[in-house]
């Protein structure tokens, strides 16, 4: 069955994205300045924290998001594989030394080292098992620009405050995670779908005239889910 993922960059990155895809990182240096790299060769999707990556990367420019069409056919390829990062915190917990909600330098360095060892090739079988609880999923190799189907600018210093409460929502402990990944997938659908799509059109643009209306409503969004689940 197709799948429908987004991924979420930062910086002057349109041009290249419509001409050549998404291209894995290479020899280019990773934009996130926690301990654990991603994979060169390996482009990193999920179904509901694009915007993070969107807005908090440390790269310089505009976010984007970008919506990506995986095909049966892409699908039963092979090419997909888990997050190496959920592996390792998979791992962790069945050892019973991480925990996300209490970690310490310590317990990161541990992951970071874990994570060094883990080919995310060996784990192709179960990237659907991790895929249905985490969300996320990685590719080998570039995703081709016909398989974007959509995208969406993302005007940093104005959805900023709503990323990084988001970011914390998405972190909070006691919530139940399927009703978290509906909260965000519904907050995702949101920003994909705010404004009619064509291919060119910029979404939360500097200078647009309903720009603070269309932040304003994403914000309530996310206060909402906050008092769904506030005890």
């Amino acid at each position: 069955m197709p799948i429908t993922l987004f991924h979420g960059t930062r910086g002057n990155v349109l041009e290249s994205v419509l001409q050549d895809g998404l291209v894995p990182r290479g020899t280019t240096p990773r934009n996130w300045g926690h301990l654990i790299a991603s994979r060169p060769g390996r482009v990193y999707m999920s179904r509901f924290v694009p915007l993070i990556y969107a807005t908090t990367s440390s790269d310089r420019g505009p976010g984007w998001i970008f919506q990506v069409e995986l095909s049966d056919n892409v699908v039963a390829s092979g090419v997909l594989a888990p997050d190496e990062d959920m592996i390792a915190s998979t791992i962790g917990r069945e050892e019973g030394w991480w925990n996300p909600v209490a970690s310490s330098l310590a317990m990161d360095v541990r992951m970071a080292e874990l994570v060094r060892t883990i080919d995310p090739a060996d784990f192709a079988s179960q990237w659907r098992d991790y895929y249905e609880r985490s969300g996320v999923v990685s590719i080998a190799g570039e995703v081709a620009p016909e398989m974007i189907t959509r995208y969406v600018r993302v005007d940093v210093g104005n959805i900023l405050e709503v990323a990084r409460a988001w970011n914390e929502f998405h972190a909070r402990a006691g919530v139940p995670h399927d009703e978290v990944v509906a909260v965000l997938e519904g907050f995702t659908a949101s920003i994909m779908d705010d404004a009619e799509f064509a291919a060119g059109d910029i979404v939360y643009a500097p200078g647009s005239p309903d720009r603070k209306s269309r932040v304003d409503a994403l914000r309530r969004q996310l206060h909402n889910g906050f008092r769904r689940f506030e005890r």
